[in-house]
C-alpha cells in the first residue's frame, strides 16, 4: 500500500497546537510515555528508546490523533515507519 492510497484527515491547525503536549508538562520521552502508557510506556528502556531520546514523532502523533487525524498502522506502514499503542488505544510514531 503506498501513501497516496491512503485517506488522510487534516487537522485544524489550531486545534493541533492545542493537543500537542508540552515540553513543560512532559519534559522527558520518559514523562511523556508514562503519562502515553500501553506499549510506549512498556518500551522507555529498551534500545532505541531511553527515557531521555526523542520524543518529537511521537509527541506530533499525540496532538494529530487528538485533533481527530489519528496516526494508522496502514499510514505508518506507508511511509515505513512503525507505531506503539498506547493505553487509550490510539497510535504514535
Amino acid at each position: 500500500m503506498k501513501m497516496k492510497d491512503i485517506f488522510v484527515i487534516k487537522p485544524n491547525f489550531q486545534r493541533l497546537w492545542l493537543e500537542f503536549p508540552d515540553h513543560v508538562q512532559y519534559k522527558t520521552m520518559k514523562d511523556l510515555y508514562t503519562m502515553l502508557g500501553g506499549a510506549a510506556e512498556k518500551n522507555i528502556n529498551s534500545p532505541g528508546f531511553g527515557p531521555t531520546g526523542n520524543a518529537c514523532a511521537s509527541r506530533l502523533s499525540v496532538a494529530f490523533n487528538k485533533a481527530g487525524a489519528p496516526i494508522s498502522t496502514a499510514m505508518a506502514n506507508a511511509v515505513n515507519a512503525r507505531t506503539l499503542g498506547t493505553s487509550d488505544g490510539s497510535r504514535i510514531i
